[in-house]
């Protein structure tokens, strides 16, 4: 049992330094203002919850739960790499040059996508 918990304890805090990372690129493109911020975290929240919705639908279901954290942990640092990946291809996606703000659009899009 304790070593469950390690295991999600470190998963959880690879979320965060995540999160952090991915906050920061996208805040680079983003000019980092406060409405970025917003859209941002508004973005995620959203996205999570539609997420915890959809899995806790589906956790029930799932008999092998040790290898399904397994292969869940693995695709996770795989999207990790592939968000940092689009996230510093989104300045070319939107067509903004360096030094121009990008707009509100662009900031949904690319945090909704990311």
């Amino acid at each position: 049992m304790e070593r469950i918990a390690i295991a999600v304890f470190i998963t959880g805090a690879s979320g965060l330094i995540a999160q952090v990372v991915l906050l920061r690129e996208l805040l680079t493109i983003f000019q980092g203002n406060e409405l970025s911020v917003g859209i941002i975290l508004s973005n995620w929240l959203i996205l999570e919850a539609v997420g915890s919705y959809i899995g806790g639908k589906g956790v029930e279901k799932i008999r092998k739960r040790v290898e399904f954290f397994y292969s869940f942990s693995l695709f996770f640092s795989l999207s990790l790499v592939a968000g940092i990946y689009a996230v510093r291809l989104g300045r070319l996606l939107l067509k903004s040059l360096p030094g121009e703000g990008v707009g509100i659009g662009g900031m949904l899009l690319l945090s909704f996508l990311v």
